[in-house]
């Protein structure tokens, strides 16, 4: 079967292919973040695999951060075979990885069925996500303490990615071209400045299905003081007076600084845990 397999990376002129192909899938993985599949078109890899020159499978993952290569999107139409059209396309863009020296991919599981074709590749456990959700009535009050917190501005751009660069491993970074577009889609982005300098960003998603806290940094020589508490405090009560009562937040389960955090405004353990998958990608 795979002799009549053929692979296409995906352009604009082939975003009908991809259209067709979500639309008959059967299985679908996407990374859980503000990319949707039809913003990856034209960056690589993104691989189409065709039948007969029809779409029956896709796979992107193109590196953002830089050095690291995170599974945006993998689909499978639904008659056709999902773990060899996983192995196929994965080959492809692996290869294609090394040979740009991306040295690192990711996968956040977010359907147990991709476990075994990760498993298969060679890929590993190393962390997880966990989901919690805002379970309280009413929010604990803070003391009053220094500091200004401002709506975001776009000439807040390169020093929020400085601090992004700097409060997270690199396979969590957000590069600049990423957090600009996150800010132009989020319901919420918020500052803090301490002696005029920002110390501090916030960033929140809401739809008709809910509110997400979705990102959180402060700069590691201000981190301590209270700041990420404060910027969550202002988020929760900006959200609730929108109507969204029970906002969601996630975090890795070895970041215990975070969950604490959470913990003392009210969100508890939802029950949701996505595990995080990587290989080391080794030339030759």
């Amino acid at each position: 079967m795979i002799s009549n397999w053929t692979t296409l990376s995906c352009k604009p002129q082939y975003r009908h292919l991809l259209i067709d192909l979500l639309a008959r899938a059967s299985i679908r993985h996407q990374h859980s973040d503000w990319t949707d599949a039809f913003s990856l078109i034209g960056k690589q890899p993104f691989l189409l695999a065709l039948q007969d020159m029809q779409p029956i499978a896709c796979l992107a993952c193109p590196p953002d951060p830089p050095g690291v290569a995170w599974l945006r999107l993998f689909s499978v139409a639904s008659d056709a075979p999902a773990d060899e059209l996983w192995k196929f396309l994965w080959n492809q863009a692996e290869a294609q990885l090394i040979r740009t020296d991306i040295g690192r991919t990711a996968v956040l599981v977010t359907g147990k069925w991709m476990i075994p074709f990760l498993k298969q590749s060679e890929f590993e456990k190393t962390n997880s996500v966990d989901f919690l959700a805002w379970q309280v009535e009413n929010l604990p009050a803070l003391p009053r303490s220094s500091g200004n917190i401002r709506s975001m501005q776009s000439s807040d751009l390169a020093r929020v990615t400085e601090i992004d660069h700097t409060a997270f491993e690199e396979i969590w970074r957000y590069t600049h071209e990423y957090l600009e577009s996150a800010i132009a889609h989020a319901h919420l982005a918020t500052v803090i400045e301490m002696d005029g300098q920002v110390v501090a960003y916030l960033m929140a998603s809401a739809t008709a299905i809910g509110a997400h806290i979705a990102r959180l940094a402060v700069d590691p020589d201000w981190q301590g003081r209270g700041l990420g508490k404060r910027l969550v405090h202002h988020a929760l009560r900006h959200l609730s007076e929108h109507g969204y009562a029970r906002p969601t937040v996630n975090t890795q389960s070895d970041n215990h600084a975070a969950l604490h955090l959470y913990y003392s405004l009210g969100f508890r353990k939802s029950g949701q845990t996505f595990p995080v998958f990587e290989k080391t990608l080794i030339p030759g």
